[in-house]
């Protein structure tokens, strides 16, 4: 999964994004447009962490 997948899972601009999961949008920015890519830690987390929150709001 690609951080822009992520980010379109979640429905959030880059800024809100960025926001609320703590990293700056200067680093969201390259991470989405390139030259530099997501580190894979990070994308594990924050892939673990949305679908947590998503899996959470379905069950409401």
């Amino acid at each position: 999964m690609t951080i822009n997948e992520l980010r379109a899972m979640t429905g959030l601009s880059r800024q809100e994004f960025a926001e609320k999961y703590r990293v700056t949008e200067r680093s969201l920015k390259k991470w989405e447009e390139g030259p530099r890519g997501c580190p894979a830690y990070m994308l594990e987390i924050l892939e673990f962490r949305i679908k947590k929150e998503l899996a959470a709001k379905e069950q409401k």
